[in-house]
Parts: C-alpha cells; structure tokens; sequence
C-alpha cells in the first residue's frame, strides 16, 4: 500500500512540475515577445 501511495504522490507531484515548467516557459516566451516589440 505505501508503494501505491508514493506512486500516486510521485506523480501528482511530476505533473505539478510539469505544469510549473509550462508556466515558467510560457511566461519567459510573453516576456521575450515583449522585449522583442518595444526594441
């Protein structure tokens, strides 16, 4: 059971990092365009 359960956790925490590194890129690509159109 407790291998199950880290199994579990270990995923929902993969995709939370997914989700984080998606937004950190997503955010890197809003600022460039950004920088990219002022200059």
């Amino acid at each position: 059971m407790p291998k199950i359960g880290w199994q579990a956790d270990f995923r929902h925490l993969s995709f939370d990092v997914q989700l984080a590194y998606l937004g950190v890129l997503r955010w890197c690509i809003f600022i460039f365009k950004t920088v990219k159109g002022l200059s």
